[in-house]
C-alpha cells in the first residue's frame, strides 16, 4: 500500500526538515491542488467536513476576517470567513470558509488550536474548507501534500485519452485510434483524472506527468508549486509552464511540444499519484 510519503525527497527541498498536521480529521478533498476549473488553476484543498478545523502548526496569525463579506457592493468574500497564520520557514496557512474565527484567537498560536467549524455553504448545506499553503520566502503556492502526513492511497490515475494537435491547426491525432501519423510538430495533450481510496467518486489530479520517446524522457510536468512571474502564473519547480497554456477550458492538460520524423515511434506516457501510484499508456505509431 502506497502513501503520500513518495513525496517526501521533493518535499524536503522545500522545507528542509519540517511537517505539518492535517486541518481537518475528514480526508474527503473535494477539489485539489491543481484542478483544471474551465482553464483556471485551484491552488489549495477543499475539504467536505463536518469535523472542526485545527491549526496545521505553531505560528503567528497574520490575519482573519470574520465579515464574509468584501467592502465592495457587499458581495461574499471567495474565502468568506478565513484566517492566515505563518509558521516556521516563512510557510503560510489559510484557512477559508469558516462559520468564524473565535475572537479570543491570540497572536502567537499553538499546534492543533480549534478554528472552529466549517460554513454551511448556500444551495448544497455542505460544510467545506478551503485551505491552502503560501510560501512567502519563495513567494510561491505549494502543494499542501508535500508537507501533510502520509495518506493511504492504491488507486492509480486513469489515461483517459492523448491527443497529438498539429502546429498548423488540423484535426488532432488521438493515439489508439490510429497507428499512422504525418510527420512534424505536434502539442501533446492529455486527458487524466484520479480517485482516492477514502471517496471514489471525488477526482483529483495526478502529481507527475511524463512522456517518453524511444525510451528517452521527452518531457514532464510537476503539479507542485504555483507563482506569479512578470504578470503570469507558471507551475512547476523544477520545469515551470504557464498556466494558461497547460489548462485548456475542455479539461486536457498540455505536456509540450514534440518534433516527429519519418519512421517508427514509441511514445509512452507515465503518470504519477500523490500516493505513488503509476499509470502507464504506451503507443507505437508509423510517421509518414
Amino acid at each position: 500500500m502506497k502513501r503520500w510519503g513518495f513525496f517526501l525527497l521533493m518535499s524536503g527541498m522545500l522545507f528542509p526538515l519540517f511537517s505539518i498536521e492535517w486541518p481537518t480529521d475528514s480526508r474527503t478533498i473535494r477539489r485539489s491542488f491543481g484542478m483544471n476549473e474551465g482553464g483556471r488553476f485551484f491552488g489549495g484543498f477543499e475539504f467536505t467536513t463536518e469535523s472542526p478545523i485545527y491549526t496545521i502548526d505553531a505560528g503567528e496569525v497574520l490575519f482573519f476576517d470574520n465579515d464574509f463579506y468584501t467592502p465592495i457592493r457587499g458581495f461574499p468574500s471567495p474565502l468568506q470567513n478565513w484566517i492566515a497564520i505563518e509558521h516556521q520557514e516563512a510557510l503560510i496557512s489559510i484557512y477559508g470558509k469558516l462559520e468564524g474565527v473565535p475572537e479570543r484567537t491570540s497572536a502567537l498560536i499553538d499546534t492543533g488550536t480549534p478554528l472552529g467549524i466549517p460554513r454551511k455553504q448556500r444551495g448544497t448545506g455542505e460544510r467545506l474548507l478551503y485551505f491552502s499553503l503560501y510560501d512567502r520566502k519563495n513567494k510561491q503556492w505549494v502543494h499542501p501534500a508535500l508537507l501533510l502526513p502520509s495518506y493511504e492511497d492504491t488507486k492509480a490515475p486513469l489515461i483517459r485519452q492523448v491527443q497529438l494537435v498539429p502546429r498548423d491547426g488540423t484535426a488532432a491525432v488521438v493515439l489508439g485510434r490510429t497507428r499512422t501519423c504525418k510527420q512534424g510538430t505536434y502539442q501533446i495533450y492529455l486527458d487524466v483524472i484520479d480517485t482516492f481510496d477514502a471517496n471514489p467518486s471525488l477526482t483529483t489530479v495526478p502529481f507527475t506527468y511524463q512522456c517518453f520517446v524511444n525510451g528517452i524522457e521527452y518531457s514532464r510536468l510537476q503539479v507542485d508549486t504555483l507563482y506569479v512571474k512578470e504578470g503570469k502564473l507558471f507551475m512547476g519547480k523544477q520545469k515551470s509552464f504557464p498556466v494558461e497554456q497547460v489548462y485548456r477550458k475542455d479539461g486536457l492538460l498540455y505536456l509540450g511540444e514534440i518534433q516527429l520524423t519519418r519512421g517508427r515511434v514509441k511514445i509512452e506516457f507515465l503518470v504519477t499519484d500523490l500516493a505513488g501510484n503509476q499509470r502507464t499508456s504506451t503507443f507505437e505509431l508509423v510517421i509518414e
